[in-house]
């Protein structure tokens, strides 16, 4: 099983005990901006690697957090504060760090980061993604929709959770999905896909689909073992799981 990094986001959610299942699985946690107000709440403040954002919502980090846990970014900066920690936790080195830091409008020597060397077989899990600002989620999609297209990441490797879905950017390939049955989902194409096949689900689709094309939504895995396959770019998945446990999904 891969290691897991869990960006907390500072979105308002109900889902306690999914939270605290993917905080006590992953690798590496790291609260952005008010995700760390999110940590103190429910006392997993011992299992945060940093805090890192421009601290907008969490307007006094130092006060519960130790200071050299913080990485603080001005408010007028070129990424968002996800992306950034998502950036922060991929920098292959520290100089790559402090490019970032530049590019965001701060002087930070090098000697003062910390490399968590992480490679491309870690999963990047975000929690939650859905709140009042849907705009952040939206700018977080794109990213890694231009990251996966340009083969920068594996993109079964980026997960989205709120509380009621986990969400995945596939890339043209078959996929195997356990132990979902009686589960709905939905399913858009972000590209022409062709040569689509379902198995183990209520609803089929034609050979053919065209980008952006909206009927995939609400299927229902009706198997134990269902799967996916189609060519031709990419495409959402949403599957509607409410609880702590993970998908259990495998490209082939």
């Amino acid at each position: 099983m891969n290691k897991k990094i869990l960006y907390i986001l500072s979105n308002k959610f109900s889902n306690i005990a999914k939270l605290l299942s993917l905080v006590n699985s992953s690798y590496i946690n790291i609260a952005v901006d008010g995700g760390l107000e999110i940590a103190k709440k429910y006392r997993f403040l011992d299992k945060l690697s940093f805090a890192i954002g421009d601290f907008d919502t969490c307007k006094s980090p130092e006060k519960i957090i130790k200071i050299e846990k913080i990485i603080r970014f001005p408010s007028e900066k070129d990424d968002a504060d996800t992306i950034l920690a998502y950036k922060y936790a991929v920098s292959k080195d520290k100089d790559q760090l402090s490019d970032l830091f530049r590019k965001n409008k701060m002087n930070m020597p090098p000697e003062s980061l910390t490399n968590y060397a992480i490679d491309k077989t870690f999963e990047h899990h975000f929690f939650s993604v859905s709140g009042k600002r849907e705009d952040h989620f939206i700018s977080l999609l794109f990213f890694f929709i231009n990251e996966i297209k340009s083969k920068k990441i594996n993109a079964l490797n980026i997960i989205f959770h709120n509380d009621k879905e986990t969400i995945y950017i596939l890339d043209s390939g078959k996929y195997t999905i356990k132990g979902e049955q009686n589960r709905t989902f939905s399913f858009f194409p972000l590209d022409d896909l062709y040569d689509i096949s379902f198995t183990g689900s209520k609803y089929t689709f034609p050979d053919k689909i065209y980008k952006y094309e909206s009927s995939g939504l609400s299927n229902i895995f009706t198997k134990e073992t269902s799967s996916i396959s189609f060519k031709g770019g990419l495409a959402i998945l949403s599957i509607i799981n409410k609880s702590s446990n993970l998908i259990d999904i495998v490209k082939e």
